[in-house]
């Protein structure tokens, strides 16, 4: 079963920095944890350095076990002005060498996913999605991967409600797998065309070319005007005309 979530321009900011936020927190945990790999192994298998008992190595004095919990109180202490930049960047070097780049934009990618979701609580045609998703039947379950009639139905009616908030005649549909811990996302072009409006430029083309040709049929031969009321019978499309 999945649930579904159309949103605009500003939503889709918001979760795609959260998934950068998430995926780069994932990876500084991932490295934490070789590290602690690595150093189980390099302690069973060789005598410590000259360096570590001369305390000339580089490492910093925090055991590598609690190198992802301090990386997180740095990103805190950054955040709340605490740490500057330049010494948040040299730490993370010496804890986890070239794999700290990863982490050196960490805050403002913090900074982004807080003005965004600022900027979703404050306005009110986002409030309006978030109430359009919230509604008893708002989302559309799938279960077995068998989409009923129902509930495709159901889905084409929310999509139509949600595409006054489009942004630029486009929309997300975000698609959250609980079960699968799988988020999806897709674009959806919203068609702005009035087929109404088009037909009647249609006809309107058509009714002045009739009318020219029913003018002036002394202007131009059987064969010409034959051919010219054939075209016209095909509806031909015809196009603006700017000076």
């Amino acid at each position: 079963m999945f649930h579904l979530f159309f949103v605009n321009d500003n939503y889709y900011y918001f979760f795609r920095l959260h998934q950068l936020l998430c995926e780069r927190l994932l990876k500084m945990f991932q490295q934490s944890l070789r590290l602690i790999e690595q150093e189980n192994s390099s302690q069973r298998n060789r005598p410590t350095s000259a360096a570590s008992v001369l305390r000339l190595s580089n490492r910093p004095n925090i055991p590598v076990d609690e190198y992802y919990s301090a990386f997180l109180d740095m990103v805190r202490n950054l955040l709340d002005g605490n740490m500057d930049a330049s010494s948040y960047e040299d730490s993370l070097r010496e804890m986890f060498g070239i794999h700290a780049y990863i982490a050196f934009t960490m805050d403002k990618i913090i900074h982004n996913c807080v003005r965004q979701l600022q900027a979703i609580v404050t306005d009110e045609s986002l409030d309006a999605i978030m109430r359009l998703y919230s509604r008893p039947n708002g989302s559309v379950g799938l279960v077995d991967n068998l989409y009923s009639t129902s509930q495709q139905n159901a889905e084409a009616a929310y999509q139509r409600e949600m595409e006054t908030y489009a942004d630029g005649n486009r929309l997300f549909r975000i698609c959250s797998f609980k079960n699968d811990r799988r988020v999806t996302t897709s674009l959806i072009v919203v068609d702005s065309s009035d087929d109404d409006d088009e037909e009647r430029i249609v006809e309107n083309g058509t009714y002045y070319a009739e009318k020219y040709l029913h003018g002036n049929e002394g202007d131009y031969d059987d064969t010409t005007m034959a051919r010219l009321r054939a075209k016209l019978r095909k509806k031909p499309r015809f196009l603006h005309r700017y000076d």
